[in-house]
């Protein structure tokens, strides 16, 4: 994104919904129309093919349980990939207006809910409890 004069902060930060006066849309939405251009070319579902063949090798490679966190999870098929493949979803809700959840990730089903308050022992205790 740095090449249309974004940078992380700029697409992360506090920022990323305020119109850019060059291109006339804000970065988060620059960054949604990179996406969808690219889900439109090569397909919604080839990032998650490259996602599950990576997690794939990684786990071949190691002698213990491969753990990754993905922090935005958007759509049903990214959720469905990440519970074929052992992961749990877990909801963060930060109650202000620092996150900027899409209107369509509360319909995604999580198998935990948290306010944010607890640490990550807390939930990683939560999720070991839950398997018993």
């Amino acid at each position: 994104m740095a090449i249309y004069g974004f940078d992380r902060d700029s697409i992360e930060g506090p920022d990323r919904d305020t119109e850019d006066p060059l291109w006339g849309i804000s970065p988060a939405d620059a960054v949604e129309a990179i996406r969808a251009d690219t889900g439109a070319r090569i397909g919604e579902d080839a990032r998650l093919m490259v996602f599950e063949r990576r997690f794939v090798m990684m786990s071949e490679r190691s002698d213990s349980a491969v753990r990754i966190v993905v922090d935005d999870v958007r759509r049903e098929s990214e959720a469905e990939l990440i519970r074929r493949l052992g992961g749990v979803l877990v909801r963060v809700d930060m109650g202000s207006n620092e996150v900027r959840p899409a209107a369509h990730c509360a319909e995604l089903e999580c198998d935990f809910a948290t306010c944010g308050g607890e640490s990550i022992d807390d939930l990683l205790a939560l999720m070991r409890d839950s398997e018993h």
